[in-house]
């Protein structure tokens, strides 16, 4: 049985729409990728590329305006996304690989 049959089957069985019925098989999922990559582990998904914790050093900044004037930005972490070749095969604009990147980040902080 695969994933969609299964959201079917819950679907009719339930009395819920198929939309509501996917979210709840789905949630658990993006949860522990979520706590996967938080913990600094490389989450793979199949066909559409890898998420890696990226820690990225303390720097100093300067306003476009004032150059004189400088910020201090301190070390962090953040969610980065390489795109399976597969996707990158297909011609994926980049504005999609944006979007999907975006969408990716928000599910995992």
């Amino acid at each position: 049985m695969t994933k969609s049959q299964l959201v079917a089957k819950l679907a009719d069985a339930g009395g819920m729409s198929r939309k509501q019925v996917d979210e709840l098989v789905n949630e658990p999922r993006r949860h522990h990728r979520a706590r996967r990559v938080k913990k600094g582990e490389s989450v793979k998904i199949p066909g559409l590329g890898i998420f890696r914790l990226r820690k990225m050093k303390a720097r100093v900044g300067r306003a476009i305006r004032r150059p004189a004037r400088r910020s201090r930005f301190p070390a962090r972490k953040k969610v980065g996304f390489s795109v399976a070749k597969s996707v990158q095969g297909i011609g994926a604009r980049q504005g999609q690989v944006r979007e999907l990147m975006r969408a990716a980040r928000s599910r995992a902080a």
